[in-house]
């Protein structure tokens, strides 16, 4: 029955989205971040913790209170941005995403590079694995169940395997990214969020526990990894960002080769966070590791 229920107001809010002009749509959705601002306590506190704990007094409260709305904002916006562009041609996202230093990755695929996307819940991550898999190569990608419905997962999961996008499910899925890799396909990896089994590195100057798979499958397979990160100013126009790639080391300490090679990682997370907080998916326990008393409620 809650199935049911979950699937028709997930219908009942796509019908929205696509009928919806554009800047209505977004003032919407906007509208509706603002309201679950002020509505989830939680996850409000999460946040503000995390930005604290991350920027200090270099944010002012009002900066992160501000960097907090609009997070649900960019939460909700970017929701119904997935929902829409997931039921439009491909066509419209050459019309609205813009790829800068392009020549990177083209330059890659063409030296017949084994490539690692690397990005962090920041932005309008889906854009990118939707665009690089519609107009660069074929993409696969690590993916949870979204939500608690399995019907409404089949169509969620429908949508994100879009435009050449494969989708592995976490449990057992390292086998089957290799495989894919060495069909062709590139890897897209979100390695930010706290992972209780990764290695320790700094982000921020804290210690955090930092997913290590990407390192692993460059280091053993000989893999470029390629950060890339979507940002918006508008919510209508958007920008897919290559950085400079590079590889793991390969040394006779592969532990000490490891370590160097997921905290660059962090480290290239970091700055594109410091650059717009804002963009950053605060909402989950970054610091659990090394603060979990930031998590408890006062």
């Amino acid at each position: 029955m809650v199935n049911h229920i979950i699937y028709y107001a997930f219908s009942f809010f796509k019908l929205i989205i696509m009928i919806l002009p554009e800047k209505l749509r977004i003032a919407l959705f906007k509208g509706l971040g603002s309201f679950l601002y002020r509505l989830n306590m939680k996850h409000r506190r999460i946040i503000m913790a995390n930005l604290t704990h991350a920027f200090g007094d270099s944010l002012s409260t009002e900066e992160k209170e501000a960097a907090t709305k609009r997070c649900y904002q960019n939460f909700l916006v970017y929701i119904s941005d997935f929902i829409y562009v997931s039921n439009r041609p491909k066509s419209f996202l050459q019309e609205h995403v813009t790829i800068e230093n392009p020549e990177i990755l083209d330059n890659a695929l063409a030296n017949g590079e084994s490539v690692v996307l690397v990005s962090a819940h920041y932005g309008a991550w889906e854009l990118i694995l939707q665009t690089v898999g519609g107009f660069k190569a074929p993409i696969s990608t690590i993916g949870e169940a979204l939500m608690n419905s399995p019907r409404l997962n089949d169509v969620l999961v429908a949508y994100r395997e879009r435009n050449n996008v494969q989708m592995f499910k976490k449990e057992g899925a390292l086998v089957g990214v290799v495989k894919a890799m060495k069909k062709g396909r590139i890897l897209a990896y979100l390695v930010d969020q706290h992972y209780g089994r990764g290695v320790k590195v700094a982000f921020f100057g804290k210690p955090v526990k930092h997913i290590q798979s990407a390192s692993q499958i460059s280091r053993k397979y000989d893999a470029l990894l390629l950060p890339v990160f979507c940002t918006t100013d508008d919510y209508r126009h958007y920008t897919i960002r290559f950085q400079e790639p590079f590889k793991c080391d390969v040394t006779d300490d592969e532990e000490a080769d490891i370590l160097r090679c997921t905290q660059r990682q962090s480290d290239i997370i970091e700055a594109a966070v410091r650059e717009r907080p804002a963009d950053y998916f605060w909402f989950h326990k970054k610091f659990k590791f090394s603060a979990p008393e930031l998590y408890k409620k006062p």
